[in-house]
């Protein structure tokens, strides 16, 4: 079997850099787990990692061999999901025996009145041991839809209570807990004359659109270390020709981060250099957000440690 038809996942030594443990799932074969688009890491003896296809999981030991198949197609009600990978703006969630999975709308959406789109679900569980699976009732809050169709991307993260949304041109985040919405205004971004001024109202926004009028909140994550939430915003572009649109999705070349206390209150901005960091790979430790360098090398990741200042 040769190395297109695996995929890796690497452990490090945060201290020495060096590596710790190898994982290889193999794409095909009667072990296939098929493209990965992200893990969940429970505990140092298992993971959980999520295919490219609507409604698995698997779960695997540290040797990433004997892994089994949680499979949530279908609600224990006969409802059909939505694909729900697992990655840095939009993790799994585990707590108290139950993974909260994320959901969201996979068919043409335009055509879709706001009324329906705002029943849309966003959040799936899966109890580990009784294996039911049900929507939640998290769906698409009515203030994102006040410029008119807007991407349905979102980011949400997890306190450790609560599951906190953000969309891309909201400043606002939206708290779910036991099914019932609670709404908070935090401080803005200083760029948020690019988010609160969108000129649509009917059509979608095209890529075009996307990145050179407007910005976009990127994402958001929770650092439980230090009890402050990451808010990642991407200003406008300006564009540059021979450059691809959908690079600037995927990667935008300038975006900052904003960081937030308890209360959703602005107690920083970080502005990076253009070109100089990925928005979209990182990780939280105890020493603080380790954000990787924009690749020079295919063979070397680099990730930089930003901490607080106390």
């Amino acid at each position: 079997m040769n190395g297109y038809n695996l995929t890796n996942q690497f452990s490090y030594d945060l201290e020495t850099g060096d590596e710790v443990k190898k994982n290889t799932f193999p794409k095909e074969g009667p072990e296939k787990v098929g493209d990965l688009i992200g893990f969940y890491p429970i505990s140092k003896d298992s993971i959980l990692i999520t295919p490219m296809t609507i409604g698995q999981l698997y779960l695997a030991n540290s040797t990433g061999k004997g892994y089994s198949n949680l499979d949530y197609t279908k609600t224990s009600t006969g409802e059909y999901t939505a694909f729900g990978g697992s990655i840095n703006f939009n993790p799994i969630v585990l707590d108290k025996g139950n993974l909260y999975i994320p959901q969201g709308i996979m068919r043409e959406w335009t055509s879709m009145s706001i009324e329906d789109l705002t029943k849309a679900p966003l959040e799936l569980s899966i109890n580990v041991k009784s294996k039911k699976v049900e929507f939640l009732s998290f769906n698409y809050p009515k203030e994102i839809w006040e410029f008119g169709y807007v991407p349905l991307d979102f980011s949400r993260t997890w306190n450790g209570q609560k599951v906190i949304y953000s969309f891309l041109y909201d400043s606002k985040v939206y708290e779910f807990k036991n099914g019932s919405k609670q709404y908070t205004v935090h401080t803005n971004a200083k760029s948020i004359d690019d988010i609160a001024t969108p000129s649509f109202k009917k059509d979608a926004v095209s890529f075009e659109d996307y990145c050179f009028k407007y910005g976009v909140y990127l994402g958001i994550v929770y650092d439980k270390y230090r009890k402050v939430y990451y808010r990642f915003y991407r200003p406008k572009l300006e564009p540059e020709k021979g450059v691809n649109v959908m690079s600037l999705i995927e990667n935008p070349p300038i975006f900052s981060i904003i960081v937030m206390n308890d209360n959703f209150e602005n107690i920083g901005e970080v502005h990076l250099p253009k070109k100089k960091f990925s928005s979209s790979c990182f990780f939280i430790s105890e020493k603080g957000l380790y954000l990787a360098k924009s690749m020079d090398n295919e063979n070397r990741l680099t990730f930089i440690p930003l901490t607080l200042n106390k």
